[in-house]
Order: structure tokens, then sequence, then C-alpha cells
């Protein structure tokens, strides 16, 4: 599948499907209506039904145009012609320097500080993800990036950068204050009982800057 543009995709959804209040597809079906435009699967670990859970989500991604790519694993990815793979810094520390920069696939890689930045930039990443913005149970982190911190990683990025951690309709226009323009989320539309309209709240308020 041919590396999509991430320019114009603000709306990052990270699908784990014990995350969901609901029939996960269902979740993600009403997430794409209301203005989802990307979509990693993220499982922790992938089962044996890995491949046949990533086609299901590919099959109703497709309907919308919305690229998908995975967690961690480059083999799913390569496997389910995924557009992509996405890398926290552990998994990069696993490749030398450099190595997953020639590639034909979309690369997404996270980042926390400065030097997570400039490590994740010699690979030639397709974007960015910047945090934690605030405390989140998702990931364990116990508190966000501090004053000036995530403005200094938006300026050091040269492709598009996603804010991740704790992000809902409630704090997210802090996040744009400070100059964010892109951002990645789980819980605040999986664990909803109105997932289209936690998706719809989001939308509204990324479209409006």
């Amino acid at each position: 599948m041919p590396i999509p543009a991430f320019d114009d995709r603000r709306l990052y959804l990270l699908l784990t499907r014990g995350l969901c209040l609901g029939d996960p597809l269902q979740v993600l079906e009403a997430a794409l209506g209301a203005g989802v435009d990307l979509v990693q699967v993220r499982e922790k670990p992938f089962g044996e039904d890995g491949p046949a859970w990533i086609q299901s989500v590919l099959t109703l991604t497709d309907q919308y145009g919305v690229p998908v790519l995975i967690n961690d694993r480059i083999d799913l990815a390569l496997q389910t012609q995924s557009c992509g793979v996405h890398l926290g810094q552990a998994d990069l520390r696993l490749h030398a320097m450099g190595s997953l920069a020639d590639r034909d696939h979309a690369l997404g890689l996270s980042t926390h500080d400065r030097e997570e930045m400039d490590r994740a930039l010699i690979e030639k990443p397709d974007y960015v993800g910047v945090g934690p913005c605030f405390p989140t149970e998702t990931k364990g982190y116990r508190q966000g990036l501090g004053p000036g911190q995530l403005e200094a990683l938006l300026a050091r990025s040269p492709v598009p950068a996603y804010g991740i951690g704790g992000i809902h309709a409630g704090n997210l226009p802090d996040l744009i204050a400070r100059g964010l323009r892109s951002i990645a989320v789980s819980s605040c539309i999986l664990a909803s009982p109105t997932p289209a309209q936690a998706t719809a709240g989001l939308r509204r308020l990324l479209d409006a800057c």
C-alpha cells in the first residue's frame, strides 16, 4: 500500500480491543464516520488472531479511505499489507541507527524528549508521536510534558507530530493554544458510551484551529 500523506490526517485513533466499551468494530465504524482519519491497530501482545483482526479492521477502514498502521510489528504490517508500522523507543533501540530510513512502508515513531526526537529523525519517519501531553493510565505516565517541552518538540520536528497521552475534548484546547494541530487518542473514544459523539467533539476542535 502506498505511503499516505500525513499532513492533513489530524485525528489518529489507537485501536485496542480491550479498551473498547462496545463491540470494537462498531466502535471503530462510529469513529470513522465521525472524523477519525488515521488508525493504528495496537494489541499488547498480538495473539494468534492478529492477522485476521487486522484484516477485519482494514476491510472497514478501506470503505472510508483511512490508512492503518500496526503497532510494533513490522512483520504483521507487511503480511496484512497495512500502510506501515509505529514503533516506540524500546522497539527503535532494537534496530541499528538509520536502518529503517530506506523502506517502502510508512513509519511512525514515539518521542518523549529532545534526545528521543533526534534519534527518531535519523530514521526519517513519516510522522512522530509527542508526549505524554497529560498523565495517562493507558501508558502508565504519571505526569505530562512540562512547560515549554511540547512546544520545543513540535518546533524540532520537520514531519507531522501527533500529541499523545491523556488527551480529551476538555483539555485539547490547551494543546491547540500551545501549537498542536494533530492528536492520537484511544480511551476517550474507545471507552466512551457514545464514540461517534466523542470523536465529533475532538474533530470540531481540530477543524476550528
